[in-house]
């Protein structure tokens, strides 16, 4: 074992405040970048571990090829988020549209689901909706994928009805229309 490096008796001192203003600031600078040194090697440990960590994940998820690429997601974030404490999680931005689709489909569903995954909390979900830009009136965007998604039905399954809410006490106004 290799013995420690002492700065005061590389300088010939036993105290710091025997040393003189210009030496404490060298000494100041010294002991500031052994700290650095030490927390760097510390971060490349921790790293080190994670960098090995996720390639055993990386090799139990390609032993099944068959595997789509959504499914294969979901797996590898559940293996990295679940040694995580629930307020240490980090999700990237296909877990939680993931998450939003399920939340949709039944909130009442996703709470359960939460429960057995690591999946993030409905407050994250709603973050993430609050970032999509909706004005008031009609969404050019919204009535292109929809006519995207009715080019695919048959010439007679097109007719559909679009329904606006014009204010919270006035029930709904409802238009009829042919998308082509």
């Amino acid at each position: 074992m290799t013995k420690k490096f002492n700065l005061l008796s590389a300088v010939n001192a036993t105290r710091k405040t025997k040393l003189t203003p210009r030496a404490k600031k060298l000494y100041n600078v010294g002991v500031h970048l052994r700290k650095m040194g030490k927390k760097l090697l510390n971060e490349n440990m921790v790293f080190r571990r994670k960098l090995t960590y996720m390639e055993r994940v990386q090799d139990t998820v390609e032993q099944f090829p068959e595997v789509n690429f959504y499914t294969r997601n979901f797996i590898v974030s559940q293996l990295r988020q679940q040694k995580k404490h629930v307020k240490g999680r980090r999700y990237n931005f296909h877990d939680k549209v993931l998450a939003l689709s399920l939340y949709k489909r039944g909130p009442k569903t996703y709470r359960l689901l939460r429960k057995i995954f690591a999946l993030p909390s409905r407050e994250i979900l709603q973050e993430l909706l609050a970032r999509v830009p909706f004005d008031v009136g009609i969404n050019g965007a919204i009535m292109q994928s929809l006519r995207n998604a009715v080019k695919k039905e048959k010439p007679l399954d097109r007719h559909c009805v679009l329904m606006f809410e014009v204010r919270r006490n006035i029930p709904c106004m409802w238009a009829s229309l042919r998308l082509k």
